[in-house]
């Protein structure tokens, strides 16, 4: 009985289109990107945004640390 069930389950999905999945799926990813919430974490916590460009110091001005000089991530 269920070999019969999941063959007939499985065969009706060659014929079910999956484009309503696809516009959800694109509408979720922009609203994520232009509100920073999602419906898969709490409203408290926001996603972070990248820095952008014109906020960065300049790469000659960044202070970088060579890795064989760090020991342990308090260092860091």
């Amino acid at each position: 009985m269920q070999r019969g069930f999941a063959i007939r389950a499985l065969s009706s999905f060659r014929t079910v289109s999956v484009f309503y999945l696809k516009v959800r799926e694109v509408c979720l990813i922009e609203n994520t990107g232009l509100t920073g919430l999602t419906e898969y974490l709490p409203d408290d916590i926001s996603l972070e945004r990248p820095t952008p460009p014109r906020l960065m110091l300049h790469p000659a001005k960044r202070l970088t640390f060579p890795a064989q000089f760090l020991v342990s991530q308090d260092e860091v």
